[in-house]
């Protein structure tokens, strides 16, 4: 019998807004969860993807302010 082999990538994923940097626990294609709640304005951003070293980056518009209480905010891609 063959052991399983388990393969896991490493991924980092941050938020950059201005001359400010954002741990993200969780990104969807128009949304994403900030890893610590923290106040954001709505404006341009980017969102960094660190994945098995190799590094992407996609600019966006978070669309609406939110409080730092809250974690979620949306976003819409800015090609």
């Amino acid at each position: 019998m063959t052991p399983s082999v388990v393969f896991s990538a490493q991924v980092e994923l941050r938020l950059h807004v201005g001359d400010r940097s954002y741990e993200l626990g969780q990104l969807g294609p128009d949304f994403a969860l900030l890893r610590t709640a923290s106040p954001l304005q709505a404006g341009d951003a980017e969102i960094e993807s660190v994945i098995d070293g190799k590094t992407t980056r996609r600019r966006i518009r978070i669309t609406k302010s939110i409080s730092g209480d809250c974690r979620r905010f949306d976003f819409e891609s800015n090609n």
